[in-house]
């Protein structure tokens, strides 16, 4: 894009952070701006969710399906968790089917006890 060019505009579909992704892989700077966010990216693949527009859970499986890797469905969240080649998210985005892409959610490790069977020791 040269100098003073604004960019182009973002996907309202795509969170802020999957947008300035695909503009920096663009650039060709997609390993260092995932690594700079702590964004889960492997092999040219972004861990997302893709939320489902009412009823479309199953084409929403299948479209993810046919360019990435599915790792979760989840009819509660009515949303694919999956990695995607960031060159298909605006695609993606685009179908009527899909009502958002957002990173995933990363797992917060916890240090859970079961505090139904609490020793003394386990007081201390």
């Amino acid at each position: 894009m040269p100098p003073g060019t604004p960019p182009p505009p973002a996907n309202p579909k795509l969170d802020g952070a999957l947008n300035q992704l695909i503009e920096a892989d663009k650039r060709g700077e997609s390993e260092s701006f995932t690594r700079q966010r702590n964004i889960d990216f492997v092999n040219g693949m972004v861990r997302v969710a893709i939320y489902a527009a009412a009823g479309q859970l199953d084409a929403v499986a299948n479209m993810t399906a046919k360019v990435g890797s599915i790792e979760t469905i989840s009819q509660d969240l009515n949303a694919v968790g999956a990695l995607v080649p960031i060159t298909s998210l605006t695609k993606l985005a685009d179908e009527k089917s899909v009502s958002s892409i957002k990173l995933a959610v990363k797992p917060v490790p916890t240090n859970y006890k079961d505090n139904s069977k609490s020793t003394e020791d386990d007081l201390v």
